[in-house]
């Protein structure tokens, strides 16, 4: 791939528990930010990134298990960024160490957790209507078995997945504490770099779960030790014992295949020098020397948190068609065709509305006080017949016709005509 990614997931204890403070969406938020003092601006500015994603399963996994979570970090590299993976690794357990200074020092500000209550409160109430199964989907799945221990009342069911409840700094905490470490993560590079699938044909490449017993133990059986699991899936060190920066294919031994896509992929350590810097990296305050432009989300200033109705200008409402929704035949090249449209304006001085098109475009439009002619303009679909004269019109000197599909909200009654000749 032309920008490939890299990941970082660590996997935290179960988080079912937590569904009313959602610890590992704060965490997200804080590591995932794109703002001033963020991991992505660090990253951008040396060149190494262009995008960053956050969260229980960010990576594509699934981000949460009866015995565990999976919080994931990913990365959109550049091509130099392929190179030093291991610089955004640093990055990443820099900022953990900023945050786990702050925590340390104080704690997090409230209005971080406010911003993202307020954010999450935002998508559900105004969140897309989704497909029935899935929607069924997600409204079952807190009453698997699994998720006993931490049982949603039913009054709940509907918003526990999305809405946050109490701000809960400790478990912020012990996210970043005791799951976010180098001991417990693992790194995931991939890049066509490394070459090609068929450069490694007839190599004597292994398959990851083939007929090695070793990769194949059956469940509840003997585990065997680590060394032997790394030794059976070929992992790679240099002769130093540290994992080399970038990854050689040509030094490595013969890569593993996945059975069921047969994607060629290596396994190998990461040495005990570049686990000790990370580890250094990631202490509360660890971060000053090399990142220290790291910091805290700015203050998000466009969060909404007021949503009733405004009224609208003097000169907008004095209109009977400020608010409709309207089918427009607007020339295109040599041929007219229909478009949807609503009224957002009325200019009282020229005489003119604002229509505004699906695609967002907005544009100005004369009133005419003529009927619209007799002559239908070529198109491909015509629209709906009106329901009276008073429902069609023309725009722009008659070269633009329109037609009402449906009046303001609350403004003709059972009956009436639309708009009202009385007005204008």
């Amino acid at each position: 791939t032309a920008r490939p990614p890299l990941s970082l997931p660590f996997p935290p204890p179960p988080l079912h528990a937590h569904w009313r403070s959602k610890p590992a969406d704060v965490a997200a938020h804080l590591l995932g930010h794109e703002g001033s003092g963020s991991l992505l601006s660090a990253l951008r500015r040396r060149g190494l990134a262009t995008g960053c994603t956050v969260g229980a399963g960010a990576g594509g996994d699934a981000g949460h298990c009866s015995t565990h979570a999976l919080f994931s970090v990913c990365f959109t590299l550049s091509a130099d960024g392929v190179h030093r993976w291991a610089e955004v690794c640093d990055a990443t357990y820099a900022y953990v160490g900023m945050l786990r200074g702050h925590l340390a020092d104080g704690g997090l500000p409230d209005r971080l957790y406010a911003e993202v209550r307020d954010v999450a409160a935002v998508a559900y109430r105004f969140g897309e209507e989704e497909p029935a199964d899935d929607f069924a989907t997600g409204l079952v799945e807190p009453l698997v078995p699994r998720h006993v221990a931490a049982a949603v009342p039913p009054e709940r069911l509907l918003d526990a997945g999305t809405l946050l409840f109490e701000w809960r700094p400790e478990l912020v905490g012990e996210i970043l504490d005791g799951s976010l470490t180098p001991r417990n993560a693992r790194v995931d590079l991939q890049s066509s770099v490394f070459g090609r699938h068929t450069d490694y044909a007839g190599d004597g490449a292994t398959a990851a779960h083939g007929d090695d017993p070793l990769l194949c133990v059956p469940v509840g059986g003997p585990a065997p030790a680590p060394a032997e699991v790394l030794a059976a899936m070929h992992v790679w060190r240099d002769d130093a014992g540290e994992a080399a920066a970038p990854f050689a294919p040509a030094a490595a031994a013969a890569p593993q295949t996945e059975p069921t896509f047969g994607t060629k992929f290596w396994c190998h350590r990461i040495g005990q020098g570049t686990e000790a810097r990370w580890d250094a990296l990631r202490r509360p305050g660890g971060h000053a020397a090399e990142w220290g432009e790291l910091a805290l989300p700015p203050r998000n200033e466009f969060v909404p948190t007021e949503f009733r109705l405004r009224a609208p200008p003097r000169d907008d409402d004095d209109h009977a068609l400020v608010g409709a929704s309207l089918k427009v035949c607007v020339p295109v090249g040599k041929r007219k065709a229909w478009f949807p449209a609503t009224v957002q304006r009325y200019n009282s001085l020229t005489q003119q509305i604002l229509l505004s098109f699906e695609d967002e475009d907005e544009k100005w439009y004369a009133l005419d006080d003529t009927p619209p002619n007799d002559d239908t303009p070529p198109h491909d679909a015509a629209p709906p017949t009106p329901a009276s004269d008073d429902d069609a019109g023309t725009l722009n000197g008659g070269t633009v016709r329109y037609r009402t599909v449906a009046p303001p909200r609350g403004d003709a009654a059972d009956g009436d005509a639309f708009p009202p000749r009385d007005r204008k």
